[in-house]
């Protein structure tokens, strides 16, 4: 059954998008390789927006803002300088996906 992109809201096709992103094996290292302020990206707990969406077709192109977390580790040693604290990150992506809403292509885009 097609997934139909034009029938369903921002909202909807978010959840949709959480769980083909989750099992995407690219998924992780994307979020990692864009960290800016920690070293180890948190991968459970990240929000979505839709920056843009260009439906052709068979195909929707989606622009995403990522807004997700990151930790700086340390040796946890007591006297260790920097406590577990969450960082915010930001990620821009862009993805392709096919008439049954499976992701086609996922890229990270360039600020």
């Amino acid at each position: 059954m097609a997934f139909s992109f034009s029938s369903c809201d921002d909202s909807t096709l978010l959840s949709v998008l959480r769980g083909r992103l989750d099992a995407h094996p690219l998924w992780p290292r994307l979020l990692q390789r864009a960290i800016t302020h920690g070293n180890v990206a948190l991968l459970e707990s990240y929000q979505l927006a839709v920056l843009a969406r260009d439906e052709r077709d068979d195909t929707c192109c989606l622009q995403l803002g990522v807004h997700y977390s990151s930790l700086i580790t340390g040796c946890s040693c007591i006297d260790d300088p920097s406590p577990l604290s969450e960082l915010p990150e930001y990620l821009r992506i862009q993805l392709q996906l096919d008439a049954d809403g499976e992701i086609l292509r996922l890229d990270a885009l360039d600020d």
